[in-house]
């Protein structure tokens, strides 16, 4: 899957929120988004979402198969989920389960490395082909890309930037978290951006990794919590808004 970009950019694309594909309406625009989304493909990154996908994240931080379960699982049970990784010898993760997920969804995602990632396509160069059917252009790119959202533009004379903003945060789906000091009565004014259904563990990235292998616990004051400084683990799911303050064997952050 790295023929044409290499791995690095590979990589990066994993990593990212949301991915903009930038094309150019003036060189075979459809055969460039055919390319693109292939190698995405083909890396197993995907920008239409599955009826159902699942993503495993191994670690030993997490003292057990930890399941958080955003959709809904058909014909299984959660300790069904957890009973099939350990057959594969896998004791210490973190499952989310997106959409309608059944125990062969689980056993795939073992073996491949599949993630989805919202996307829109950018039709650069629109004042090279103005004269043509964008309409036309843009119903061909569909045959490809399905439902994303396409945003004719032209970066040298701005035509169709202005909306480009508002859609990029759109499709990002982030919320917002705000850390505390124990015993602080004040959060941190600048908060934590991250991916809508981001739990405690994915918080702990943010800030530092290694601090995961330390977790105690987390309270939580906010949206997500069931009250005020609610204690949670490190699958509990996040909601913009919300203030954090973590407590770990060493010291709190």
């Amino acid at each position: 899957g790295a023929i044409w970009w290499g791995s690095r950019v590979l990589g990066l694309a994993r990593n990212s929120n949301a991915l903009i594909l930038v094309i150019d309406l003036s060189n075979n625009p459809l055969e460039q988004l055919e390319i693109i989304i292939n190698e995405l493909n083909n890396a197993g990154i995907y920008t239409t979402q599955p009826k159902g996908y699942v993503v495993i994240e191994k670690s030993k931080a997490y003292q057990g198969v930890k399941v958080v379960n955003l959709g809904k699982l058909v014909n299984c049970t959660v300790d069904d989920v957890k009973k099939l990784l350990e057959s594969y010898r896998i004791y210490n993760a973190l499952v989310r389960l997106y959409g309608e997920v059944t125990l062969d969804d689980v056993e795939r995602s073992i073996f491949e490395n599949i993630t989805y990632k919202p996307a829109i396509v950018l039709a650069n160069k629109y004042d090279l082909i103005y004269s043509k059917d964008i309409n036309e252009i843009v119903k061909d790119l569909r045959s490809v890309c399905g439902d994303l959202p396409i945003f004719v533009v032209s970066a040298k004379t701005g035509y169709g930037l202005q909306e480009l903003p508002k859609n990029i945060f759109k499709i990002l789906n982030i919320v917002r978290v705000y850390t505390k000091e124990p015993n602080s009565k004040s959060p941190s004014p600048k908060p934590l951006i991250l991916k809508s259904n981001s739990t405690v563990a994915d918080a702990l990235k943010h800030l530092r990794e290694e601090l995961l292998q330390y977790f105690k616990y987390a309270r939580i004051w906010g949206p997500s919590a069931k009250y005020p400084g609610e204690r949670v683990g490190l699958e509990h799911i996040l909601m913009d808004g919300d203030v954090i303050e973590i407590h770990t064997r060493i010291k709190a952050v």
